[in-house]
């Protein structure tokens, strides 16, 4: 009788989450796992330096491979993303970035979506699009701190009078 098996790409899935919650638990931030994923894995909340709940998010979406597909000089990893997740996360207000985790070295590597693409037009009669992520977007300690400014930025950017949901 054949029973349900765990994959390595189950294993992998849940290293790379885990991997991205320990750099946010480290930096002293809240994450939770989003249960139903429809194109989103991860909540981050982030604190000021006394430990207060700032307002909005930062939506992850992580994703893993065992067959990381290089540029030949290291300097970009590419990964292939569905166009309908791609144009969903194009449409938050807030900052959706992409992780990408290297279950071969164990590292991860990040893309801010609304940055990275900035002509959603481009995509639009396409099927699968291909992320270009820099390896140099490595995921670590100092990341949280880019995460943290991506959407204060943001924020800043809001009139005071007219909340973030009623923008969306």
């Amino acid at each position: 009788m054949l029973r349900k098996r765990r994959t390595r790409e189950h294993v992998i899935a849940d290293l790379a989450v885990h991997h991205v919650e320990g750099f946010v638990l480290r930096r002293g931030w809240t994450v939770e796992r989003i249960q139903y994923d429809y194109g989103y894995d991860l909540s981050l909340f982030s604190y000021t330096t006394e430990g207060e709940l700032e307002p909005e998010f930062l939506f992850v979406q992580v994703k893993s491979t065992a067959s990381p597909d290089y540029s030949t000089d290291r300097e970009t990893l590419r990964f292939v993303l569905e166009t309908r997740d791609l144009q969903t996360w194009l449409r938050e207000l807030m900052p959706v970035v992409l992780v990408v985790y290297d279950a071969l070295t164990e590292q991860a590597f990040w893309l801010y979506i609304q940055q990275a693409f900035s002509q959603p037009e481009e995509i639009q009669d396409r099927i699968y699009v291909t992320a270009s992520i820099p390896t140099r977007n490595h995921l670590d300690a100092n990341t949280m701190d880019q995460f943290q400014t991506f959407k204060n930025t943001i924020l800043q950017q809001i009139p005071q009078g007219n909340p973030p949901w009623l923008r969306r």
